[in-house]
């Protein structure tokens, strides 16, 4: 079977003026439908870069980039705007919730540029908060949640449209350890449920556990991909009994 992602030979640079800076070098990386999949890595390493290539938010200069049987690198930026619509789910470390929006409205937007209707765009959404715990935050506004609840109000918009691959840049990041681990109990399953692949970006150590392979990046490669025992042994993680 295929891959869900097939990355080969991935370069990227960017230019300022007559500086052209290298981000990434020749990036490798097979991701399988099912999998939670964790990018690691120090700041400036091309992670957020990576993962912009392979939602078709940024194109790469070269190399391969099969993402769910797309090559996203032969598409009209058209389709793979409506690629990313129809596919990917979005989670981000500062939530990015419209505040003049309802938590229920801010769910409903991935369905709304679907074209659905508002009424079915809201039930859905509805439905999915109650899914996420938040079932009496349905119409209230962001400013009134927790930083927890916000994340799963993010939640909840990534997964409503029932993509394919589900996107995190640093989810928990801007947690405290034990809202930090509740996100990810919310994610875990998603990789499982449909099956659908989930994508992790962090920083956070204290979330590896939750990974079924882990790829360390560094100076814009990726440096090696670890099982989930390999890479709490390397990092020096206690299992989670």
């Amino acid at each position: 079977m295929s891959p869900d992602i097939h990355l080969h030979g991935l370069k990227k640079s960017f230019r300022s003026g007559d500086v052209i800076t290298p981000v990434l070098k020749g990036i490798d990386l097979d991701v399988s439908c099912g999998e939670m999949f964790f990018i690691v890595g120090p700041s400036g390493c091309g992670k957020t870069t990576l993962i912009s290539i392979l939602c078709g938010t940024l194109s790469a200069d070269s190399g391969e980039v099969m993402v769910l049987g797309h090559d996203l690198r032969s598409l009209s930026q058209n389709r793979v705007t409506e690629f990313r619509a129809q596919n990917v789910g979005f989670v981000f470390q500062q939530f990015n919730l419209i505040p003049t929006l309802t938590n229920c409205e801010n769910v409903a937007i991935p369905l709304r540029l679907q074209g659905k209707s508002a009424r079915e765009s809201r039930q859905a959404a509805a439905l999915m908060l109650e899914r996420v715990g938040l079932a009496e935050k349905i119409n209230e506004r962001p400013n009134k949640l927790s930083g927890g609840q916000q994340q799963r109000v993010a939640i909840a918009r990534a997964l409503v449209h029932q993509p394919a691959l589900i996107v995190c840049d640093e989810p928990t990041s801007a947690l405290d350890s034990e809202t930090g681990s509740q996100v990810m109990e919310l994610l875990r399953p998603q990789s499982q449920d449909k099956p659908r692949t989930v994508i992790v970006v962090t920083h956070d150590p204290r979330i590896y556990h939750h990974a079924d392979r882990i790829a360390e990046m560094e100076d814009g490669v990726v440096r090696r991909t670890l099982s989930q025992a390999e890479a709490l042994r390397t990092f020096g993680i206690s299992p989670q009994t």
